[in-house]
C-alpha cells in the first residue's frame, strides 16, 4: 500500500484535529480519496464511532479531494467547507473509512471556469462510507 506522507503531513498542518482523530491517508489522487480512522480516539458512550468524527472524517475526505484537484489544475486557494450533512444509517463498532465518489469532469471544469469566483457554492458531494467490526 502506497503512504501519503507528505499528503497526511499537509492534512495535520491544515486541520490539527486530523491528527487527533488518528485520519491516515489511504490514498489521495486528484480525482479520489479515501481516508481511515481508528474506533480509538473516536468512541462515544457507546463503544462506537462518535457520529461527531465520522462527520468530521467525511468533511476532510472532500476538502482533501478538492485541495488535490486544485493543485492538480494549478490552482491555489483556500478550500472552506460552507456546509456538511450527513445522515446516520448504522452505528460503526470498529476502524472505518470515508471515500469520496467521482466527480464528473464537467463539474471539475465549471469549478475552474468559476475561480476564483465564489461560483464553487453551488457544488455539492457525496461520499462512501465502509466500517469494519
Amino acid at each position: 500500500m502506497q503512504h501519503y506522507q507528505d499528503i497526511e503531513d499537509y492534512l495535520y498542518q491544515a486541520i490539527p484535529l486530523a491528527q487527533a482523530m488518528g485520519v491516515k491517508v489511504r490514498h489521495a489522487a486528484e480525482d479520489a480519496v479515501t481516508l481511515w480512522a481508528p474506533l480509538e480516539p473516536n468512541i462515544n458512550h457507546c463503544a462506537t464511532i462518535f457520529g461527531g468524527s465520522a462527520a468530521a472524517v467525511a468533511t476532510l475526505a472532500g476538502w482533501l479531494l478538492v485541495y488535490r484537484k486544485l493543485q492538480a489544475l494549478g490552482i491555489r486557494g483556500q478550500v472552506m467547507v460552507r456546509r456538511s450533512q450527513m445522515d446516520y444509517q448504522k452505528a460503526m463498532h470498529g476502524a472505518f473509512t470515508a471515500s469520496t465518489l467521482t466527480v464528473a469532469d464537467t463539474v471539475w471544469q465549471r469549478m475552474a471556469g468559476a475561480w476564483p469566483r465564489a461560483a464553487w457554492r453551488g457544488c455539492s458531494w457525496r461520499w462512501n462510507w465502509s466500517a469494519a467490526g
